[in-house]
């Protein structure tokens, strides 16, 4: 069994386990209860998600949404450099698919280019330009 398979599996299995209790308490009449601490993209996914499994979801946030990582990154849904190993970019690229997703679920606006980065030596610009190389070739590898 390939990697994706597996890890597909994985995520069916963790997934089967969760939309089941929330099925067996709809069932009993009464919604599954969960709180979110953090209202930043990812918190709002996982929410979203829930509550569309059935789930009666609470998001709480210290200060506002998306007012801390989300804001302090740009909500950036992904980081394009050095996503190493191979096996920890390709998890990384399943998750972006996930985002594609889920911009076409909800006709989401989002901007899907564009990085900025700046390094002082020659040698790290050259590094980054092989490391970007080497995930490009890597995207060719994955099968969707």
């Amino acid at each position: 069994m390939d990697r994706r398979t597996r890890l597909k599996l994985m995520a069916a299995t963790a997934l089967a386990g969760t939309s089941a209790q929330i099925s067996a308490s709809a069932k009993n009449s009464s919604k599954e209860k969960i709180l979110v601490v953090g209202a930043g993209i990812i918190g709002a996914s996982i929410a979203y998600h829930l509550a569309k499994a059935g789930a009666d979801v609470t998001i709480i946030d210290g200060l506002a949404p998306a007012s801390h990582a989300s804001q302090g990154t740009f909500a950036w849904i992904n980081a394009t450099w050095a996503k190493q190993p191979q096996s920890y970019h390709a998890l990384n690229q399943e998750s972006v698919s996930g985002w594609g997703r889920l911009q076409n679920e909800l006709g989401l606006n989002i901007r899907w280019g564009g990085s900025l980065e700046w390094f002082g030596s020659e040698a790290r610009q050259n590094t980054l330009a092989l490391q970007i190389a080497e995930q490009i070739a890597w995207v060719s590898l994955l099968r969707y």
